[in-house]
């Protein structure tokens, strides 16, 4: 069961399961932190959970570099040309929404930069 806790003007929720990382949020409303505590705790017990921690601090442009670092050979010689057309974004950059199963489409991430 999450522990939900009061923090100043928002709610904080905590899920503490045996064989899974601790998860912590929060949220402006006591409802919304009930709402993403069931959730998380949902997949935990169909064991579909995967922790969106990393994800939801990575910015795109930290994805840009990892990318630019594990490139394919067939795309080195593009690899200038996709760091030029991300450079404009990159300063720009908010935090990443968790991504699917933390899982990153790369080609996704290709695409949105112009290639």
């Amino acid at each position: 069961m999450a522990n939900i806790r009061k923090l100043g003007q928002s709610w904080q929720a905590r899920v503490r399961r045996r064989g899974f990382p601790d998860e912590t949020k929060s949220f402006p409303t006591k409802a919304e932190t009930e709402r993403w505590a069931r959730s998380i705790e949902g997949e935990m017990d169909r064991g579909e959970f995967v922790s969106r921690t990393e994800a939801e601090q990575t910015t795109f442009g930290e994805v840009i570099r990892r990318y630019m670092k594990i490139a394919p050979p067939a795309l080195a010689g593009h690899a200038g040309d996709v760091e030029q057309r991300a450079a404009p974004l990159l300063p720009a950059a908010s935090r990443l929404a968790a991504l699917w199963r933390g899982k990153i489409c790369l080609v996704g991430i290709l695409c949105f930069v112009g290639c």
